[in-house]
């Protein structure tokens, strides 16, 4: 019993020891088990992403909280190279994991992108930037699916960090170019500010399929629904119609080959006042001589939006004439012009 409370303390480091040697060699044994999920993309042969990493994450958050626990531990000398060790895979497992999804998110936004070849057109340095990322995503989901069986085997490839890291400068590159590009064609029309950045990329990756701009039309312009092209090779726009298909035809074609989107977007907006401006002074030059019989004419060949502009014209007209009579000593010309405005109504019920 001399050396009791040695033995006691001997004992005692030596069971601590093991169990944060039993501890750590759970996280082992938990990390052999574990995969990377590797998901098809799109149903294209050879093209990956992950999948859910929920459990990735979760394990990597509670492993982190077991390593710190053990370095704190006076138990922790005789095993503390191994680990720190594992206190390194798993920060640097964590930090690859961060920067993957990160890739993966910006890559899958862009790839949908940049595989239009009128994007590709527009913005050459930018496609070539993410042809560069895009090449380096698919080897290394082409690598990781074959040659590394656990998760952990992957988040330690020989510079996949620093190469996820540089992937993700290159994609926030070219989202701020952009960004600065769609910014551009806002100033040039800026009607382009009601969509939002993945209903104008939609547009500017299809500018030679005019057609493509219809379904946003609504938000470009608030009555105007759709456009009518003709059915030959030029694809001119000759009408307009909003949502109760009331059509407005354009007093001259809208071009659409060869001109840049905002460029004939905008020349539908000139051809819209230009053509309701026509069509009004038509509506007052035919409007009837008596002013009663108006049937045909109300429900003649002109917008709706032309018929109550011409009708207020000729009320005003037919109102400022009784107060000048009036003036003139005419006390009764109000009074008959009430009774005109009646028998107007009269007739056009």
């Amino acid at each position: 019993f001399e050396y009791k409370d040695l033995v006691s303390e001997i004992s005692g480091t030596a069971s601590g020891e093991h169990s944060l040697e039993q501890q750590l060699e759970k996280v082992k044994v938990a990390w052999d088990e574990l995969a990377l999920p590797v998901t098809n993309h799109r149903n294209q042969r050879d093209l990956w992403i992950l999948g859910d990493v929920s459990e990735t994450v979760t394990q990597l958050e509670d492993h982190s909280v077991q390593i710190q626990t053990m370095m704190g531990s006076r138990f922790v000398q005789g095993i503390k190279k191994d680990v720190e060790v594992w206190e390194q895979k798993i920060r640097l497992a964590a930090d690859s994991l961060d920067e993957w999804m990160q890739v993966q998110r910006g890559w899958m936004y862009l790839e949908s992108i940049f595989s239009a070849e009128d994007i590709q057109r527009q913005l050459p340095a930018e496609a070539a930037k993410f042809k560069t990322v895009d090449k380096f995503w698919k080897d290394t989901m082409k690598k990781v699916r074959q040659s590394y069986r656990t998760a952990m085997e992957a988040f330690h490839i020989p510079n996949l960090l620093p190469s996820l890291k540089s992937a993700n400068m290159t994609l926030d590159s070219i989202q701020k170019s952009l960004e600065a590009y769609l910014e551009t064609k806002r100033a040039s029309f800026p009607r382009f500010y009601f969509l939002s950045n993945d209903e104008l990329l939609s547009i500017l990756s299809q500018t030679r399929n005019p057609e493509a701009v219809q379904e946003h039309l609504c938000k470009c312009f608030d009555a105007i629904n759709r456009v009518s092209f003709t059915q030959d090779r030029k694809q001119d726009i000759v009408e307009m119609s909003d949502m109760i298909k009331e059509r407005v035809p354009f007093v001259t074609p809208v071009t659409t080959q060869n001109v840049a989107v905002e460029k004939w977007l905008a020349d539908i907006e000139v051809k819209m006042v230009d053509s309701l401006r026509s069509l009004t002074r038509t509506g007052v030059q035919r409007y009837p001589s008596d002013g009663i019989v108006r049937k045909d004419w109300l429900f003649g060949p002109y917008p709706s939006q032309s018929i109550l502009a011409v009708d207020q014209i000729m009320w005003t007209k037919c109102a400022e004439d009784a107060l000048t009579k009036i003036e003139d000593g005419d006390f009764e010309a109000m009074k008959q012009n009430i009774d005109f405005a009646k028998k107007q109504l009269e007739q056009s019920v």
